[in-house]
């Protein structure tokens, strides 16, 4: 049980120095992301449900479910957003 939590830790910190050595710099993906993340933050509940609906009948391993269906609600809910935040009223509060 230690082993695979000291492992863990081994893994997020790796991720992290990653992240802070390639992914902190600027660019026009992580501003596209920027500019969209509160609309992800509001919406992401209602498509995670409706594709975990969608999803339902299929008879697959739980993580495989959990994994397919995570992937598709990032995608999905950051595709939702674009056009979400290019409405004038909305782009306002969003």
């Amino acid at each position: 049980m230690i082993a695979s939590f000291r492992n863990m830790i081994s893994l997020i910190a790796a991720w992290l120095l990653f992240a802070r050595a390639y992914m902190n710099k600027p660019s026009q993906f992580w501003s596209w992301l920027n500019r969209r993340a509160y609309a992800v933050y509001i919406i992401h509940p209602v498509v995670l449900v409706g594709i975990s609906l969608l999803l339902h009948p299929w008879a697959a391993p739980a993580l495989l479910k959990f994994a397919v269906t995570g992937t598709l609600t990032c995608v999905a809910t950051w595709l939702v957003a674009d056009p979400l935040v290019r409405i004038p009223g909305v782009r306002q509060i969003v």
